[in-house]
């Protein structure tokens, strides 16, 4: 969706206070993502009209329905919130209606074109990261490529981030919802004195430390090797249980 920028203007949707809602979230893009020309799925695709009342004109999009079941489905088993991240925030309604999806909360409420809506994209994954939500984004040009200062700081916030960047061409297809399921289903880690985690940092890539003391939201660790210690802040794990913010578990972190 392209075209002149609107007037409207309207602040990032929060996430939900922390302790309140930490499901994964997953925030959806449209165009390139569930619009797409050669979407596959063993079937040809449909094609609808919806019009665009942020900037006044009809759009054609295409998509699989296979795929929107899969979306449907995905929603109803309530492990994981799904939100509009994309430019047609605004005109999600008649989104909803052509793709036949439920009604999905929005990153923001007005329309956003161009660096603008670059900048709220990266606002609302950031935002998410920060209450401790585990993160899927799914956007076919703006999730970061592994070369960009962007990708190493979205999962650099530990292991419960999944980046998926579709070919436009052909949107989201079966493997990326498998890795989605695979991502919300349910598995229990969950921080324990004692454990050995990795750091996630790549400047670090043999960091190693050990959980000596725990509580509800923060655990110290301490170097292996150094025996230098840290605090660092216990999140929701994607399946259940805990994880810490820029580690992922090692032997004893998994139960």
């Amino acid at each position: 969706m392209t075209a002149t920028q609107g007037e409207g203007r309207s602040a990032i949707v929060p996430a939900a206070p922390a302790g309140d809602d930490l499901r994964p979230v997953w925030l959806l893009d449209v165009d390139g993502v569930l619009n797409a020309r050669k979407p596959g799925w063993g079937a040809a695709p449909t094609r609808r009209q919806v019009w665009s009342s942020a900037v006044r004109r009809e759009f054609t999009v295409y998509f699989a329905p296979a795929l929107m079941k899969r979306l449907r489905d995905l929603h109803r088993t309530g492990r994981v919130e799904i939100r509009w991240c994309t430019t047609w925030c605004g005109d999600t309604t008649v989104l909803e209606q052509a793709f036949c999806l439920p009604e999905f909360t929005t990153a923001w409420t007005e329309y956003r074109n161009g660096c603008e809506g670059v900048n709220a994209k990266q606002a609302a994954a950031r935002a998410f990261l920060a209450e401790g939500r585990p993160l899927i984004w799914a956007d076919d040009t703006e999730v970061p490529l592994e070369s960009w200062p962007l990708h190493d700081e979205l999962m650099s916030a530990g292991p419960d981030v999944l980046l998926i960047r579709p070919d436009d061409r052909f949107g989201l297809q079966p493997r990326h919802l498998d890795a989605i399921e695979q991502f919300i289903a349910p598995r229990r880690v969950t921080v324990e004195v004692g454990q050995v985690w990795a750091d996630l940092d790549k400047r670090r890539p043999d960091r190693r430390v050990r959980v000596v003391a725990a509580d509800f939201r923060f655990a110290d660790v301490e170097a292996l090797g150094t025996g230098r210690r840290s605090r660092v802040q216990i999140v929701s794990a994607a399946g259940g249980g805990s994880t810490l913010r820029g580690y992922r578990p090692l032997a004893g972190g998994a139960r």
